[in-house]
């Protein structure tokens, strides 16, 4: 299973999530972080930054809950049609809250950098899933 070999980081931030990546946009095994509260892991960042959703999703944006930030670009390619049939069939209402949209890349980061608590915020720890 694909990991991430470090044990944690402040931010992690994320190019693309999709449903062509993992059913919830992005594999919680790697990211560390499910919207599920019985599922228990040990976190890997204070903070995950969504960039984009990828074009194979079709708007479907289900598990953008697990991101604290996401762009503009991820937040205008979400089909809501396509993303609430999933979290009304199976009663998981909270794997599509929105996080906190901001303008382009730079501000996304900044405000996961911004929203971490005990860190030097000039000196953050970030990692960063680039997609191939």
């Amino acid at each position: 299973m694909p990991r991430i070999l470090f044990d944690e980081c402040d931010v992690l931030v994320v190019d693309e999530a999709g449903k062509n990546i993992a059913g919830t946009g992005m594999d919680p095994n790697v990211i560390r972080k499910n919207y599920v509260d019985t599922v228990v892991m040990e976190p890997l960042a204070q903070r995950i930054v969504l960039l984009d959703l990828t074009d194979k999703s079709h708007g479907n944006a289900n598990g953008m809950s697990n991101a604290d930030v996401c762009t503009e670009r991820f937040f205008n390619k979400i089909d809501f049609s396509a993303t609430y049939p999933n979290p009304l069939t199976n009663g998981m209402l909270q794997s599509c809250r929105i996080p906190i949209v901001m303008k382009n890349d730079l501000l996304a980061i900044q405000a996961g950098i911004k929203g971490c608590f005990n860190i030097d915020h000039n000196n953050a720890r970030l990692i960063r899933i680039k997609t191939p």
